[in-house]
């Protein structure tokens, strides 16, 4: 029950405000005359660490956005309060004490909550937690489908897809990724002589592979599709690319980790392997939002003959760590030939593959929005065939699960033609 509470709603963070101000407003010794300046102190305190996180912080450069300015008033009433309950500790009772503990825990969860709810990071408690999925099944299940194809589905009459989680091994990049998330349409559960194509989902950073489930929305927005038409869609890869929540690879072969070796190379080989996935290129398809983004575009133009297509949800316009000088030395040695390789402005004008994709940013999203723009452009004028798409919205995943469930019959419709998706399993057997 508890995992179900909606932690994004206007009455979780009206309880946790209620809570924390209740509580040190308790704690807070008021009959002591000494802690009268206190409170001012601690607000000068919070204030300025505040400002001090704003103009020294980077906190822009480093999410590659701009903050909101009231992240920075929530965070000073945050830091003012849990510096009144320091400053006032020695004229409280241990009763007092431990409320004024209390209180500090619910501002800082508060501020949290707050930064949470602008991104839509995590919607329930349930996805804070990593609580298994409810469309989770094991994965020998769906292993144990490809190996005995030719069996009766477990499954007939199966409305929904389902989920599983399965380590997909480095096997030739040794990279270290974090468990798997791939989604499967219901007629891969119930019609097992068919093949299916793939769409390859990339997390942003901070981040982990199941974001898009979680929060994005793509397997609800799948299930949709699946629905309208007779339960046949893509599989949905959501494989990691960054070996740790904080990491950041760019998706780019370095002391990082050889990324684009693993969604390249590991990634498809294992899923071909595994699961009953097309082993066209022209059925292959893989995309992205924000670093996922910058990663599918670069992906699909070095690797077309493993990807077809790409989408473009709000990525920058080639790898990046913030500033130029930062990238080549974390991601390329010095090497500018090699970030020169690694940027799709510099494909796009000497060696552009003929593969399609889509772009997609808010416009609230200043950089986003410029970056698939540009892009844009420069693929257009390469020849590729490419849209772009422009619409209300910020740099969050308010704005991608929107942006994704906009697009995603158009992505479908792309692969799940007649010639993409096998109807009989002999064409299979016979690759």
């Amino acid at each position: 029950m508890i995992d179900r509470i909606a932690i994004t709603r206007w009455q979780f963070l009206f309880i946790l405000a209620a809570l924390g101000l209740i509580a040190h407003g308790f704690a807070y010794p008021w009959q002591r005359q000494r802690t009268a300046r206190v409170p001012i102190i601690a607000l000068a305190i919070g204030g300025a660490t505040a400002l001090a996180i704003a103009r020294f912080g980077h906190i822009d450069q480093a999410i590659r956005q701009s903050v909101p300015s009231h992240f920075y008033l929530v965070l000073t009433v945050t830091l003012a309060l849990t510096s009144t309950v320091i400053g006032t500790w020695r004229w409280m009772s241990w009763t007092k004490r431990m409320v004024g503990i209390a209180g500090a825990l619910a501002a800082l969860t508060f501020f949290g909550a707050i930064v949470n709810a602008n991104y839509g990071y995590a919607l329930t408690i349930g996805d804070l937690r990593g609580t298994r999925l409810a469309s989770h099944i094991r994965s020998d299940e769906l292993i144990g489908q490809k190996r005995d194809a030719r069996a009766r589905s477990p499954y007939p009459s199966r409305i929904e897809g389902a989920t599983t989680s399965i380590e997909i091994p480095g096997t030739t990049s040794r990279f270290m990724g974090r468990t798997a998330v791939i989604w499967v349409p219901p007629a891969y559960l119930t019609e097992p002589n068919r093949v299916f194509p793939v769409i390859v989902l990339l997390h942003g950073t901070p981040g982990a592979p199941d974001n898009w489930i979680r929060s994005a929305g793509a397997e609800h927005t799948a299930n949709r599709y699946a629905r309208t038409h007779n339960g046949v869609a893509p599989i949905l890869v959501f494989p990691d690319i960054n070996g740790s929540l904080a990491g950041d690879t760019e998706c780019v072969n370095s002391h990082r980790g050889n990324a684009e070796t693993y969604l390249s190379v590991d990634v498809p080989q294992f899923v071909k392997s595994h699961f009953r996935a097309s082993t066209k290129a022209s059925s292959w398809m893989i995309a992205g939002f924000s670093e996922g983004g910058t990663c599918s575009v670069m992906l699909a133009l070095r690797h077309p003959d493993t990807f077809t297509k790409f989408a473009d949800f709000s990525g920058d316009t080639a790898p990046t760590l913030g500033t130029k000088s930062i990238t080549l030395a974390g991601l390329f040695d010095g090497n500018s030939a090699a970030l020169q390789a690694h940027s799709p402005l510099e494909i796009l004008k000497h060696n552009a593959p003929r593969i399609a994709g889509f772009f997609t940013a808010g416009t609230a999203d200043a950089a986003g929005s410029a970056s698939v723009t540009e892009l844009f452009s420069a693929s257009k004028k390469a020849g590729l065939d490419v849209q772009l798409t422009l619409a209300p919205g910020g740099h969050n995943f308010h704005f991608w699960k929107a942006a994704f469930r906009r697009a995603f019959n158009q992505l479908a419709d792309s692969l799940t033609q007649a010639d993409v998706v096998a109807k009989h399993f002999d064409r299979y057997m016979r690759r």
